[in-house]
C-alpha cells in the first residue's frame, strides 16, 4: 500500500511541476509501475484486496 501511495505522489508531483513535458518519460515509467501494482483495478478493489490479504496473514 505504501508503494502505491508513494508512486501516486511522484506522479502528481510531476504533473503539477509546471513542466509536465520535462517528466513525460519518468511519469510513464511511474504510471506503468503503478498499473503493475494495482492491476488497473479501482482503488476500492485494491483496498479490499489488501484488507483480505492482511486478515489472511494475521490468522497464520
Amino acid at each position: 500500500m505504501m508503494n502505491i501511495i508513494h508512486i501516486e505522489g511522484i506522479i502528481i508531483g510531476m504533473q503539477q511541476s509546471g513542466e509536465p513535458d520535462k517528466y513525460m518519460h519518468q511519469r510513464y515509467r511511474q504510471t506503468k509501475s503503478l498499473n503493475e501494482l494495482t492491476k488497473r483495478q479501482k482503488p476500492e478493489v485494491v483496498y479490499a484486496d489488501l484488507i483480505k490479504q492482511s486478515e489472511k496473514d494475521f490468522k497464520l
